[in-house]
C-alpha cells in the first residue's frame, strides 16, 4: 500500500519537476507516493521504536529501506497506547466478573471458569489457559502454533487453548480440525466478537502472539491490562512492550518472548510459560507486573508533541 503508480502519473500530479527524480517520488521507474513522503517529510513517525529500526532493513523495508536509512535521523518510533477507560477490567460490562487490578486473583479465576464454560471446556485448577484473538494470516504466525499443538499434546503438556479469529480458510480449517482432534484442550470460534475477545483477555492465563512482524500490536496491551501474561515473538512493538522473564534488562519482566520464527521456538516458550504457571508465587508476580505495565496514550501523546515541536523548531531555523 505504498501508492505506487506508472511513472507518467507524476506529470498529472501538479508537483514541481524537482520532486520527480530518484530523490523524490521516483522509485524503480514508478511514482511512489510513500517514498516521496519519506524523502520530503520534516519528520517521520511509526508505531514503535523497534519497528522503526526493522523497516530500515531489506527484510522489513518493502523496498524503501534505503530511503528510511537515508532519513534515519528523522525517523522516530512511538508506541501506540490504548484507551484505558474503555479497556478497564473493573468496569467492563461484557465480563462475567470484574477484575480488581490490585488483587486480580479472584476475578481472574471467576472469568476463567466462565470463559471455559462459554467455550465448552472443563475447568481444572491446575490447567492453564492460553488465548489468542487474531486474524488468521501469515503475518500473525498462528500457523506456527497449529504446527506446535499436536506435538505439545503428544508429550502430555497440560493446557487449554482458546482461539477467536478468522482469515485464511486453510488456517481456519486447520484449527477447526485441531479442535475436533483435541476437544478437551482446544476450542475455536471462527469470526469476530468483541465481547468474546474481551472475555478471552480476562479469562486466559496467557495470551499468544507469535507474529512474524508486528509494527506495534494492541492485543498484548489489552491482555496485560486484563491480567493475562503475553507470550509473543520478539518483533516490533511486541519487543518494546514485553520484557521477557529471563531478560537481563533492569525493566520488570511481564511476559515471554521468543526470537526464531519457528514452531520449535514457539513450543519452547510455551513450555517456559507452563513452568511459570506451576510456580504459583512467580506466576502471580509476573501477572502483577503485566497489569501494572503502563499502556495509556498519555506517554505517546507527550512524545508526539515533542516530535512536532522538534519539527517546527527545525523548520523555523531553516
Amino acid at each position: 500500500h505504498q501508492g505506487s503508480f506508472p511513472e507518467k502519473t507524476f506529470s498529472l500530479s501538479g508537483l514541481p519537476s524537482i520532486f520527480g527524480g530518484i530523490e523524490g517520488f521516483n522509485h524503480y521507474n514508478a511514482m511512489n507516493l510513500l517514498k516521496g513522503g519519506i524523502q520530503h517529510a520534516d519528520k517521520i513517525t511509526t508505531v514503535s521504536p523497534s519497528y522503526s529500526e526493522e523497516i530500515r532493513t531489506p527484510h522489513y523495508g518493502q523496498g524503501l529501506e534505503m530511503s528510511l536509512q537515508y532519513r534515519g535521523a528523522d525517523l522516530i518510533g512511538i508506541l501506540n497506547g490504548i484507551d484505558e477507560n474503555s479497556w478497564n477490567p473493573e468496569t467492563d460490562i461484557v465480563l462475567k466478573h470484574t477484575i480488581n487490578p490490585a488483587e486480580p486473583g479472584k476475578g481472574k479465576r471467576a472469568n476463567k471458569i466462565a470463559l471455559l464454560q462459554e467455550m465448552n471446556l472443563q475447568f481444572d485448577e491446575k490447567t492453564p489457559v492460553f488465548g489468542a484473538v487474531s486474524r488468521l494470516y501469515h503475518q500473525k504466525g498462528l500457523d506456527l502454533l497449529a504446527d506446535s499443538l499436536p506435538d505439545l499434546f503428544a508429550t502430555d503438556r497440560n493446557f487449554q487453548f482458546i482461539l477467536l479469529g478468522s482469515g485464511d480458510k486453510n488456517e481456519e480449517n486447520r484449527f477447526k480440525k485441531l479442535a475436533e482432534k483435541f476437544p478437551q484442550n482446544i476450542s475455536v470460534f471462527i469470526g469476530f466478537d468483541d465481547g468474546l475477545a474481551r472475555r478471552i483477555f480476562a479469562g486466559s492465563d496467557f495470551f499468544l502472539m507469535p507474529s512474524r512482524f508486528e509494527p506495534c500490536g494492541l492485543a498484548q496491551q489489552y491482555a496485560m491490562r486484563y491480567g493475562t501474561i503475553p507470550v509473543a515473538r520478539k518483533t516490533g512493538g511486541l519487543a518494546d512492550t514485553i520484557v521477557d522473564l529471563s531478560s537481563d534488562q533492569a525493566s520488570t519482566p511481564n511476559g515471554f518472548l521468543f526470537e526464531e520464527c519457528t514452531s520449535a521456538s514457539l513450543s519452547e516458550v510455551i513450555n517456559r510459560a507452563l513452568l511459570l504457571f506451576n510456580n504459583a508465587n512467580s506466576f502471580r508476580q509476573i501477572r502483577k507486573n503485566a497489569i501494572e505495565t503502563s499502556c495509556s496514550w498519555d506517554l505517546a501523546a507527550k512524545k508526539y508533541t515533542e516530535v512536532y515541536d522538534w519539527a517546527l523548531r527545525e523548520d523555523l531555523h531553516g
